[in-house]
């Protein structure tokens, strides 16, 4: 496995991979090859009989990537001599370098695409041809949503070589709780059991639109609405991170007075507690390849209002049945959906329970573990590449 980080340091992404190591941990031997902020975690560790190689990514100046580079390429071509596979997660300058070095040590590759718009084989053919013949070198394609067959498709990918495996969610981690449960967790963070919770799950960066659901929230607040809202996600450092959102609405919510109403958290390992104690998740952001945290909401029993983005989350969230969608960037549509779910609590349990029966029916992690290991299954069938038979 080839990621951009892996936890303790977290993104949606790997969040799934790290989910697909342990549903297939009895059928194949992992290892992961990642990326690191933290210096002192660089290195090789075997970590609950996982081996993870972490290769400090330094500052973001020409120099430390060009030394970056070089360091993962070594890395990779250590890891690289003794696997079947090579996975990777997303694509990139440094996964496209990973992917021409597998292939020309033989090693057939998957690469699992991650974020429409960017890593689609549409948007990278568009963007470099040096890139495109790179990205076209891997053997099997994963499309977590049909924007992402479309686009294989459009491209000239063939199509033997894309494979459509949504994400999936661990149902019984997030999971709905009764009104006696979300009353303790409410307690046990502190919360006002009169408050109604808005949660958004995010790093605060502008494609992800923190600061128009701050804005649709505080003027439903202001109209009378006992609410709080809780963004939990990067708001200071980190990629894609822009510090300006966090400090604008902190600002904003001390002048209208709301700031006891506006919760941030940094980073928690205990994001279904937070979707357990919620009563509405909003999702705003305007560019996703299959938004995990929607799924995990859904699968929490939490009513969504999500960005209608075709392809990508049109499917999942079928409006005012599994969910409301609202087109890109409007703020009335939003603010109607909100209001109406922060004012109908049976609509929110409708929603909410269609949203969990959703989830369950085509998104169970075990079921797409399956389907992964069937992505595997067929390419070592047809590049006849397997070193550990077991």
């Amino acid at each position: 496995m080839v990621t951009g980080v892996y936890p303790p340091e977290i993104n949606g992404a790997v969040l799934q991979c790290e989910a697909l190591i342990s549903a297939l941990a009895s059928q194949v031997d992992f290892e992961v090859l990642t990326g690191t902020d933290r210096i002192g975690s660089s290195g090789t560790r075997l970590i609950r009989e996982l081996q993870i190689t972490r290769v400090y990514q330094g500052k973001r100046d020409l120099l430390s990537k060009f030394v970056f580079a070089i360091n993962f390429l070594y890395r990779f071509i250590r890891s690289a001599r003794d696997v079947d596979i090579v996975h990777i997660h997303g694509f990139s300058l440094r996964n496209s370098l990973a992917i021409l070095m597998a292939r020309v040590m033989g090693r057939p590759v998957v690469l699992k695409m991650s974020s429409y718009g960017q890593d689609d084989p549409l948007s990278v053919k568009k963007r470099s041809k040096i890139l495109w013949h790179l990205y076209n070198l891997a053997n099997a394609y994963i499309a977590i949503s049909p924007a992402f067959i479309e686009a294989c498709k459009a491209a000239g990918i063939e199509k033997s070589k894309c494979h459509f495996v949504p994400n999936g969610v661990n149902t019984s981690r997030f999971c709905p709780v009764d009104p006696i449960e979300k009353i303790k967790i409410k307690t046990d963070y502190g919360l006002k059991l009169t408050e109604i919770i808005v949660l958004y799950v995010g790093h605060f960066s502008r494609e992800k639109r923190p600061a128009l659901l701050y804005g649709v929230w505080a003027k439903i607040v202001e109209s009378g609405v006992n609410c709080t809202i809780i963004f939990i996600g990067k708001n200071r450092v980190g990629y894609e991170v822009d510090a300006e959102l966090a400090r604008r609405i902190t600002a904003d919510s001390t002048l209208r007075g709301l700031e006891a109403k506006v919760i941030m958290v940094e980073q928690t390992g205990a994001i279904e507690e937070y979707m357990k104690l919620a009563d509405v998740f909003v999702h705003p952001s305007i560019r996703e390849g299959l938004p995990n945290v929607v799924l995990e909401s859904m699968s929490s029993g939490l009513p969504c209002v999500v960005t209608d983005l075709p392809g990508v989350t049109d499917w999942i969230i079928k409006n005012n049945q599994t969910g409301m969608l609202f087109p890109q960037d409007d703020e009335g549509v939003l603010g109607e959906n909100l209001e109406i779910l922060l004012r109908n609590e049976d609509e929110r349990a409708r929603l909410g329970s269609s949203a969990r029966q959703y989830v369950l029916d085509s998104h169970r992690f075990e079921r797409i573990a399956e389907m992964t290991m069937a992505v595997y299954v067929s390419l070592v069938v047809t590049t006849g590449r397997l070193n550990n038979p077991k």
